[in-house]
């Protein structure tokens, strides 16, 4: 018999609220673009990271997408380069091909709990800024 009861769960809403903030200028270089940005950890859970292009379930990216007619496209997806426990925050370089976002004027940058869901659908904010013009 299992006699360990939850006396304070918390809800997974409140563990999965980041803090993305941009710490630099977009950057055009060939075929993408980058810009470098800040993510906290500011909800309740430990935040794993996937290691090198891979992603287990539940180990958390930071995503990249833009709007169209048909709903979100998502980008390419980078890991986090090390896992955040609360308040941890880190630097990440976003990238985003210039082919992937050609016509679109903003792109969103959100957390991403892989296989799982976007952070922004437990209640995070994401972050929206407008590209810059291709040359």
């Amino acid at each position: 018999m299992n006699t360990i009861l939850a006396v304070n769960p918390r809800r997974v809403e409140h563990a999965f609220h980041a803090g993305i903030e941009v710490s630099g200028e977009w950057r055009a270089s060939g075929d993408h673009l980058t810009l470098p940005v800040r993510i906290t950890n500011q909800g309740s859970h430990y935040w794993p990271n996937g290691v090198g292009d891979t992603f287990p379930t539940g180990s958390v990216t930071v995503g990249a997408y833009r709007h169209a007619e048909a709903g979100r496209v998502e980008l390419p997806r980078k890991p986090l380069p090390r896992p955040l426990s609360h308040g941890d925050s880190v630097d990440v370089h976003v990238r985003v091909p210039w082919a992937d976002v050609e016509g679109a004027t903003e792109v969103g940058i959100d957390l991403v709990r892989e296989g799982i869901s976007w952070f922004a659908e437990y209640g995070s904010t994401a972050l929206v800024l407008a590209l810059p013009a291709a040359d």
